[in-house]
């Protein structure tokens, strides 16, 4: 009988726990006049700096060869009409109008107690503009869209929100544009008003190793946008709300999706033959947020260490942001013990994002449907889908073990697949499914988190949380019980002259799952099914 593995992995130097904490919605780095090696460990759905659309290129360089890129101001304009360059975009979209029904936004709403209200759209943030050029399949570029939300405050009794949607993709020698991803984020805000902001705007820059690049200038870490003179300021999210976000996007940025995101629902439906709706309910998740710093002459070998491996040849860094969906747990093993193994602060986020799928199965390369979806509240995190292989799903967390006030940080992963999906990378029938969880740790007593299985709808939904130990490892197998097949009985002689016999059988009563606690020395598994037995080894609790 094949089986269906799901891995989650936690570094066993670092717990993930739940978070009561109220969260805070925006940190900002502390200055530090002391040469320091540090790191800033930045989720890529927050404070990644891409606030302004852009289009740069450049010529084909050779593999390992940084490219000289070029920022564009038009396609097809000099310097930015050579054919035969490689052109990148980031593109923010613009509300959805008459005019503009592809690759936009097409309406906010919130939602709270069984109240919703849609969001009214106030004015897009000025900014740098991208014309589209349909001869290339070049989208529009615009910029972040402000929203006013009647009766639903924010953390600051404003009722003002932002929606910042991000597409980008690569044009290559004599092609068209091909989009692949994007990134979605609800931000609450407050208007704050002072002559340290100034509207964020591109330009070209040179790296000290002479490479030109292309940056972003003019943006601050406390705003989700800035104007000149104006800035709208980081806040959270009111406790209990939810966002409900409505896209239209091309039906190949769909797929599989990463999200900070707590009870999400999402639908994809096709609108056209290249545009689909995607809409995103949930509330914020809370993450923790990390940062740690020590003087360069104090600093131990496994700090030094890391910083000669990560930095750019011939540097001397300070502080290096590093980003979460990298998975850096090499970085967290160096800095976590200059902090005690502690979070600087939790912050709120409502964000989504595709992510690249990659996992070697024909059942997973369908992009024009949502295929699955991944949210975690953990510090670091696999970027892309979980991994098939050897016929198993594999994904990986870490964090810090503790909060800003020394309680233990709890964590959350969330696992939500199409049955169909599930079902095609298994060989499984359309029966109905069964899991045995399995929770064991490295050392300790061992517990069991909150965990959920369930299929419904057409889809397969996991959730596991509460990880208090250093270590877990959760292991989820769907199977489907073995159907011995029906045995006719003996037809039994009847008298010529009766009449025959006609039997009405019984309704059919679907078999109701129970679910089972297995126990074998510390580690404890649960099986749900129709008649559930514990594996060889384990004993019923």
């Amino acid at each position: 009988m094949r089986s269906f593995k799901f891995v989650l992995l936690v570094s066993a130097l670092f717990g993930l726990s739940t978070i009561s904490l109220p969260a805070q919605a925006v940190w900002t780095e502390p200055i530090n006049p002391i040469p320091s090696y540090g790191i800033n460990i930045v989720d890529s759905f927050f404070n990644t700096g891409e606030h302004v659309s852009r289009l740069e290129g450049g010529p084909d360089v050779k593999p390992g060869e940084f490219p000289a890129r070029v920022l564009c101001k038009k396609y097809g304009v000099a310097p930015c009409d050579n054919p035969d360059w490689t052109y990148s975009g980031y593109f923010l979209l613009p509300t959805c109008t008459a005019d503009i029904r592809e690759w936009c936004v097409e309406g906010l709403a919130l939602s709270q107690s069984g109240q919703r209200v849609e969001a009214q759209y106030i004015r897009a943030v000025e900014s740098e503009l991208l014309s589209a050029d349909p001869s290339v399949d070049m989208p529009p570029g615009a910029s972040k869209s402000l929203w006013n939300v009647p009766g639903f405050k924010n953390s600051s009794g404003e009722t003002t929100y932002a929606t910042y949607v991000m597409i980008s993709g690569h044009k290559a020698k004599n092609s068209k544009f091909a989009i692949n991803n994007f990134r979605a984020m609800v931000i609450p805000y407050e208007l704050r008003t002072g002559n340290v902001y100034e509207r964020a705007f591109t330009e070209m820059t040179t790296t000290p190793n002479g490479q030109s690049i292309v940056s972003i200038r003019g943006s601050h870490p406390d705003c989700v946008w800035t104007e000149t003179a104006k800035c709208g300021a980081i806040v959270d999210f009111a406790p209990g709300v939810r966002a409900e976000l409505s896209l239209r996007l091309g039906n190949n940025v769909t797929g599989w999706m990463m999200g900070r995101l707590e009870q999400p629902e999402i639908s994809v439906t096709p609108i056209s033959t290249s545009q689909n709706r995607l809409v995103i309910k949930a509330a914020p998740a809370t993450i923790p947020k990390f940062y740690a710093s020590v003087p360069k002459s104090s600093a131990n070998e496994t700090v030094t260490a890391w910083v000669k491996k990560t930095a750019n040849p011939g540097t001397d860094p300070n502080v290096m942001n590093v980003l979460a969906n990298n998975y850096p747990i090499d970085a967290l093993i160096a800095f976590a013990p200059v902090v005690n193994d502690m979070a600087v602060a939790t912050i709120s986020t409502w964000s989504v994002n595709s992510v690249d799928s990659g996992m070697g199965s024909r059942c997973l390369n369908d992009s024009t449907r949502l295929l699955g979806l991944v949210t975690t509240n953990a510090l670091i995190y696999q970027g892309n889908a979980p991994g098939f292989t050897d016929g198993a799903l594999d994904y990986k967390v870490a964090g810090v073990h503790f909060n800003p006030d020394k309680s233990e940080f709890s964590g959350q992963y969330n696992l939500t697949m199409r049955s169909d999906v599930a079902r095609c990378l298994y060989g499984f029938s359309n029966a109905p499914l069964q899991a045995t969880v399995t929770v064991t740790y490295g050392g300790g007593e061992a517990k069991i988190a909150t965990q959920n299985m369930t299929e419904s709808d057409g889809w397969l939904k996991l959730n596991a949380a509460g990880f208090t130990f250093s270590a877990p490892t959760i292991r989820v197998k769907l199977s489907q019980p073995k159907v011995e097949p029906a045995v006719a009985p003996a037809p039994t002689a009847q008298p010529v002259a009766s009449a025959p016999v006609v039997t009405t059988p019984a309704p059919a009563t679907k078999p109701k799952a129970t679910t089972i606690t297995c126990v074998k020395g510390k580690t404890i598994k649960k099986v749900s099914g129709v008649s559930p037995k514990c594996p060889t080894g384990f004993k019923k609790k």
